[in-house]
């Protein structure tokens, strides 16, 4: 389940900085909530990879944490798919006579403000919401790691110590 909500949030990050989502949040005017979103986002995917990388070792309040950061993920998602579906109906009504242009035109002024408007205030609504969330990590003995989780080595050069060679020649 925590590989879900890992993976949606990596699929949030992407569509956060998707062209499209980009170009609407610049006309709504909201560029700098979406930025800040993105931002969130990535902190929470990094608290779920640490909580999944740690399963056995957390305390017993931590899995209700993590089942608040994923849901949050999940709001996310499905703000971003109205997001898109609202890009995909504008595009769609781009066709059409000149006077079903005229009268979208003059009936979707009001409409766009009042849409750009809801949305405006859902964004700042989710952020709030993953900001407070996503604050507390610290509290469950979760860290963000800004290195990706792998096997870390210690750093090897390349000098041959002429006294370490074993074989026939030296």
């Amino acid at each position: 389940m925590a590989d879900l909500a890992i993976s949606l949030a990596g699929k949030l990050i992407e569509v956060v900085g998707s062209q499209v989502i980009r170009e609407i949040c610049s006309i709504w005017g909201f560029k700098s909530q979406l930025d800040d979103l993105k931002d969130t986002i990535t902190t929470i995917r990094q608290v779920l990879l640490d909580a999944e990388s740690k399963n056995g070792k957390l305390c017993h309040e931590a899995p209700d944490y993590i089942l608040k950061l994923k849901n949050a993920v999940y709001d996310a998602d499905d703000l971003f798919d109205e997001f898109l579906t609202l890009a995909k109906l504008k595009k769609q009504n781009k066709g059409g006579k000149l006077s079903e242009k005229v009268r979208d035109f003059f009936s979707s002024k009001k409409n766009s403000l009042s849409v750009a408007y809801s949305m405006s205030r859902e964004v700042k609504e989710l952020r709030k919401k993953l900001n407070s969330i996503a604050s507390n990590h610290n509290t469950f003995g979760l860290s963000i790691d800004s290195q990706p989780i792998r096997e870390r080595r210690e750093e090897t050069c390349s000098y041959v110590y002429t006294e370490e060679i074993v074989g026939r020649e030296r």
